[in-house]
Order: structure tokens, then sequence, then C-alpha cells
């Protein structure tokens, strides 16, 4: 209820109240409001929260044993029954104040797996970070090899519109297969930019 929430927030809530407990010789906080809006993937409730001033600092996963961010909480497994469109919007309200995932490549798969193309390309405009590619055949070839044959039409083709080269797609013999329909639509994609 984010009418509610900004109630809340409207009468000074602690916007960090939540669990706080020693792991090893570090003080953890769990992110108490910020972190839960974000593991819910609640677009609302993050502006409403970061508008108040909640932190977008890292925390502490226990259960993985490494820092986290509010965009790593979006992207988690432990949202799996979340709609993609609602962890994309979520997602797009984080990048927006500088929030990225601890993984580079974390948020680019996920854009692939929800063939979001304009996520994608946010993501790629991002200045690189170590052990990040931003290299637009790396992630066609990606897509290309999860989802050949299921999907992410709109970010391969947003990858080639990108520069992406799929000529390794194009010829023979792969190590994996390609169906004939993407083939074509590889062609037809990379003409359209020639």
């Amino acid at each position: 209820d984010h009418d509610l929430l900004q109630r809340f927030l409207d009468a000074g809530v602690d916007l960090h109240a939540g669990g706080v407990w020693l792991y090893g010789t570090k003080k953890v906080s769990d992110g108490g409001p910020i972190a839960a809006a974000a593991r819910a993937a609640d677009a609302r409730a993050l502006e409403l929260l970061l508008a108040a001033g909640a932190e977008t600092t890292s925390f502490h996963d226990p259960s993985m044993g490494r820092q986290t961010t509010l965009a790593d909480e979006v992207l988690s497994g432990f949202t799996h029954a979340i709609p993609n469109e609602n962890k994309a919007v979520a997602l797009r309200v984080l990048l927006r104040r500088g929030v990225r995932p601890m993984g580079p490549a974390c948020g680019l798969l996920f854009a692939l797996h929800a063939d979001d193309a304009g996520l994608l390309r946010e993501l790629l405009d991002l200045p690189a970070t170590p052990g990040s590619s931003r290299d637009p055949t790396h992630w066609l070839r990606v897509a290309c090899r999860r989802y050949a044959d299921q999907g992410a039409r709109r970010c391969m083709q947003a990858l080639v519109a990108r520069g992406a080269k799929p000529w390794f797609a194009l010829r023979a013999p792969m190590p994996y297969a390609i169906p004939v329909a993407l083939r074509a639509d590889l062609r037809r994609w990379r003409t359209a930019q020639l």
C-alpha cells in the first residue's frame, strides 16, 4: 500500500530499521524497508523510499557470503514469482540512482531472459566495470546459445543494431545449433544495418 508507506515516511519512520547482527567482526544490516521493496521488485515503493533518503549502499548476503546491491535483490532467485516486467521497472528505478548489480553480467542476462531490448541498451550504455563485457557480439553469442529457439529476438535485433557481428551464427560448423529461422533473422537484421 503506497499511500500507507507515504504516511509512514511523512511521519518520519526510520528508513533503515531492520535486522542488525554481527557477521564476523562487521555490523551487518539486512537493509530494512528498502531491501524489502527491492526483493518485491516494487518500483513505486523504491521511488518513495529513495526520495525520502533511503541509502543505496550494498548489503551483505550471509546465505551467499558476499556483498549485494539493491539491484541484486531485485534480480535474485528469491524473486522468481515476480513478473519480469515488474523487475525491469524496479531495476530501471535503481539504475537511475546509480545502483547496479555487483556481477556485471547479471543485469544483461536478465534483460536477455526478459527480452527487454530497452533495458539491455541502458545496461550496455553504463560505463564498463572490471570483468564486464560491453561487446555486442559477445552478448549476441550468449543470446543465441541460451535463447536460439525460444525468444530474446528483440534483444538480438538490438545487439545487431549496436554492431554485433553474427558471423559465428551464419557459418558452419558450429558448436551449437542455430535454428534456420534465427539464421534468417540474423541475416535480415545484419543486412538492414549494412
